[in-house]
Protein backbone atom coordinates (compact mmCIF):
# COMPACT_ATOMS: atom_id res chain seq x y z
CA UNK A 1 0.00 0.00 0.00
CA UNK A 2 1.28 3.21 -0.84
CA UNK A 3 1.95 6.39 1.20
CA UNK A 4 -1.41 8.70 1.02
CA UNK A 5 0.63 11.48 1.05
CA UNK A 6 1.73 10.55 -2.26
CA UNK A 7 -1.09 9.70 -3.63
CA UNK A 8 -2.54 11.62 -6.61
CA UNK A 9 -6.50 12.52 -6.92
CA UNK A 10 -7.61 10.22 -10.19
CA UNK A 11 -10.03 13.34 -10.88
CA UNK A 12 -7.32 16.41 -11.66
CA UNK A 13 -4.23 14.65 -11.17
CA UNK A 14 -3.08 16.84 -8.43
CA UNK A 15 -1.28 15.88 -5.51
CA UNK A 16 -3.04 15.63 -2.48
CA UNK A 17 -1.95 18.20 0.16
CA UNK A 18 0.50 16.38 2.57
CA UNK A 19 -0.91 18.37 5.19
CA UNK A 20 -4.69 17.43 4.60
CA UNK A 21 -4.36 13.14 2.97
CA UNK A 22 -7.85 13.06 3.51
CA UNK A 23 -8.31 15.48 0.70
CA UNK A 24 -8.95 13.33 -2.36
CA UNK A 25 -12.17 11.90 -0.34
CA UNK A 26 -14.26 14.75 0.32
CA UNK A 27 -12.88 16.93 -3.44
CA UNK A 28 -15.14 15.77 -4.93
CA UNK A 29 -18.10 16.87 -2.76
CA UNK A 30 -16.79 20.64 -2.34
CA UNK A 31 -16.72 22.14 -6.16
CA UNK A 32 -14.86 25.12 -5.32
CA UNK A 33 -12.25 23.26 -3.36
CA UNK A 34 -9.12 25.05 -3.33
CA UNK A 35 -6.36 23.12 -1.27
CA UNK A 36 -3.58 26.35 -1.91
CA UNK A 37 -5.38 29.10 -3.03
CA UNK A 38 -3.50 32.13 -4.49
CA UNK A 39 -4.25 34.66 -2.42
CA UNK A 40 -4.41 34.09 1.84
CA UNK A 41 -4.78 37.30 3.02
CA UNK A 42 -4.41 36.66 6.66
CA UNK A 43 -0.70 35.62 6.06
CA UNK A 44 -0.20 39.45 4.22
CA UNK A 45 0.96 38.11 1.03
CA UNK A 46 -1.47 40.48 -0.88
CA UNK A 47 -1.04 43.75 -1.37
CA UNK A 48 -3.69 45.87 0.82
CA UNK A 49 -5.75 49.32 -0.33
CA UNK A 50 -5.00 52.53 1.71
CA UNK A 51 -7.39 55.04 2.86
CA UNK A 52 -6.44 57.58 -0.38
CA UNK A 53 -7.54 54.97 -2.88
CA UNK A 54 -10.42 53.66 -0.93
CA UNK A 55 -11.30 57.39 -0.04
CA UNK A 56 -10.71 58.06 -4.01
CA UNK A 57 -13.33 54.70 -4.82
CA UNK A 58 -16.12 56.28 -2.03
CA UNK A 59 -16.25 59.38 -3.46
CA UNK A 60 -16.73 57.56 -7.52
CA UNK A 61 -19.15 55.54 -6.13
CA UNK A 62 -20.98 58.80 -3.95
CA UNK A 63 -21.09 60.28 -7.52
CA UNK A 64 -22.58 57.30 -8.96
CA UNK A 65 -25.33 57.00 -6.33
CA UNK A 66 -26.22 60.68 -6.05
CA UNK A 67 -26.91 59.76 -10.63
CA UNK A 68 -28.85 56.58 -9.19
CA UNK A 69 -30.81 58.81 -6.78
CA UNK A 70 -31.90 61.60 -8.82
CA UNK A 71 -33.15 58.87 -11.26
CA UNK A 72 -35.06 57.12 -8.99
CA UNK A 73 -36.01 60.21 -7.26
CA UNK A 74 -37.68 61.42 -10.47
CA UNK A 75 -39.34 58.20 -10.57
CA UNK A 76 -40.35 57.58 -7.05
CA UNK A 77 -41.00 61.46 -6.67
CA UNK A 78 -44.29 60.93 -9.24
CA UNK A 79 -46.18 58.04 -7.71
CA UNK A 80 -45.12 59.69 -3.95
CA UNK A 81 -46.57 62.90 -4.90
CA UNK A 82 -49.93 61.04 -5.71
CA UNK A 83 -49.80 59.66 -2.47
CA UNK A 84 -49.04 62.97 -0.41
CA UNK A 85 -52.37 64.90 -2.60
CA UNK A 86 -54.20 62.23 -1.55
CA UNK A 87 -53.20 61.86 1.98
CA UNK A 88 -53.83 65.77 2.51
CA UNK A 89 -57.38 65.60 0.71
CA UNK A 90 -58.16 63.14 3.49
CA UNK A 91 -56.43 64.49 6.31
CA UNK A 92 -56.06 67.78 7.23
CA UNK A 93 -53.21 67.77 9.35
CA UNK A 94 -50.14 68.23 7.48
CA UNK A 95 -47.80 67.00 9.94
CA UNK A 96 -49.09 63.91 8.78
CA UNK A 97 -48.05 64.62 5.22
CA UNK A 98 -44.62 66.11 6.11
CA UNK A 99 -44.17 62.77 8.13
CA UNK A 100 -44.77 60.58 5.71
CA UNK A 101 -43.17 62.40 3.18
CA UNK A 102 -40.09 62.68 4.98
CA UNK A 103 -40.60 58.22 6.17
CA UNK A 104 -40.99 57.78 2.32
CA UNK A 105 -37.56 59.69 1.65
CA UNK A 106 -35.52 58.20 4.04
CA UNK A 107 -36.79 54.61 3.21
CA UNK A 108 -35.76 54.55 -0.57
CA UNK A 109 -32.10 56.52 0.05
CA UNK A 110 -31.77 53.68 2.64
CA UNK A 111 -32.90 51.19 0.03
CA UNK A 112 -30.74 52.25 -2.34
CA UNK A 113 -27.41 52.52 -0.38
CA UNK A 114 -28.23 49.44 0.82
CA UNK A 115 -28.69 47.24 -1.77
CA UNK A 116 -25.90 48.95 -4.26
CA UNK A 117 -23.32 48.45 -1.96
CA UNK A 118 -24.52 44.84 -0.50
CA UNK A 119 -25.07 43.77 -3.78
CA UNK A 120 -21.81 44.88 -5.25
CA UNK A 121 -19.91 43.87 -2.52
CA UNK A 122 -20.83 40.31 -2.65
CA UNK A 123 -21.17 40.18 -6.80
CA UNK A 124 -18.75 38.68 -8.55
CA UNK A 125 -17.03 41.98 -9.49
CA UNK A 126 -16.60 41.88 -5.27
CA UNK A 127 -16.58 45.68 -4.88
CA UNK A 128 -18.34 48.94 -6.04
CA UNK A 129 -18.02 50.45 -9.31
CA UNK A 130 -15.36 52.92 -7.54
CA UNK A 131 -13.32 50.02 -6.59
CA UNK A 132 -13.62 48.27 -10.09
CA UNK A 133 -12.40 51.32 -11.63
CA UNK A 134 -9.41 51.67 -9.33
CA UNK A 135 -8.68 47.65 -9.35
CA UNK A 136 -9.74 46.69 -5.82
CA UNK A 137 -11.41 44.04 -4.36
CA UNK A 138 -13.14 43.10 -1.65
CA UNK A 139 -12.37 39.77 -0.09
CA UNK A 140 -12.97 37.30 3.01
CA UNK A 141 -9.79 35.78 5.05
CA UNK A 142 -8.93 33.46 2.06
CA UNK A 143 -9.31 35.93 -0.50
CA UNK A 144 -12.49 34.75 -1.64
CA UNK A 145 -15.71 36.43 -2.62
CA UNK A 146 -17.53 37.49 0.43
CA UNK A 147 -21.55 36.12 1.13
CA UNK A 148 -24.67 38.47 0.74
CA UNK A 149 -24.89 37.85 4.94
CA UNK A 150 -21.05 39.23 5.32
CA UNK A 151 -21.75 42.32 2.87
CA UNK A 152 -24.43 43.33 5.15
CA UNK A 153 -22.34 42.64 8.59
CA UNK A 154 -20.14 45.10 6.56
CA UNK A 155 -22.94 47.80 5.62
CA UNK A 156 -24.13 47.96 8.73
CA UNK A 157 -20.57 48.11 10.20
CA UNK A 158 -19.97 51.57 7.95
CA UNK A 159 -22.68 53.02 10.05
CA UNK A 160 -20.51 52.11 13.06
CA UNK A 161 -17.80 53.22 11.24
CA UNK A 162 -18.99 56.88 10.57
CA UNK A 163 -19.43 57.47 14.04
CA UNK A 164 -17.41 59.98 15.73
CA UNK A 165 -16.43 61.66 12.52
CA UNK A 166 -15.67 58.43 10.49
CA UNK A 167 -13.14 57.22 13.49
CA UNK A 168 -14.29 53.84 12.44
CA UNK A 169 -12.69 54.42 8.76
CA UNK A 170 -9.33 56.44 10.06
CA UNK A 171 -7.82 53.07 11.11
CA UNK A 172 -7.31 52.13 7.61
CA UNK A 173 -4.35 54.23 8.09
CA UNK A 174 -3.12 53.14 11.45
CA UNK A 175 -4.19 49.29 10.85
CA UNK A 176 -1.52 47.01 9.84
CA UNK A 177 -3.76 45.55 7.19
CA UNK A 178 -5.71 48.68 6.13
CA UNK A 179 -8.51 47.53 7.44
CA UNK A 180 -11.38 49.69 8.58
CA UNK A 181 -13.76 49.08 11.50
CA UNK A 182 -16.23 47.50 9.50
CA UNK A 183 -13.66 45.35 8.13
CA UNK A 184 -12.65 44.23 11.03
CA UNK A 185 -16.53 43.68 12.37
CA UNK A 186 -16.95 41.42 9.19
CA UNK A 187 -13.51 40.20 8.91
CA UNK A 188 -13.11 41.18 5.09
CA UNK A 189 -9.89 43.15 3.63
CA UNK A 190 -9.78 45.20 0.48
CA UNK A 191 -7.07 44.40 -1.53
CA UNK A 192 -5.26 45.85 -4.81
CA UNK A 193 -6.01 43.52 -7.80
CA UNK A 194 -2.69 42.87 -9.94
CA UNK A 195 -2.72 43.27 -13.11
Amino acid sequence: MSNPDANFNVNNQQVVNQQNPYQQYYQGYLPNFNPSPGVVVQNGNVEYAGFGIRLLAWLIDFLVLLFLSFIIGLISGFFIAFLLIYVSIVSADSSIVTSLSNFISGFIGFSVNLLYFTLFWSSKFQGTPGKILLGLKIVDANGNKISYSTALIRYISTIISSLLLGIGYLLIIFDGKKQALHDKFASTYVIKVKK
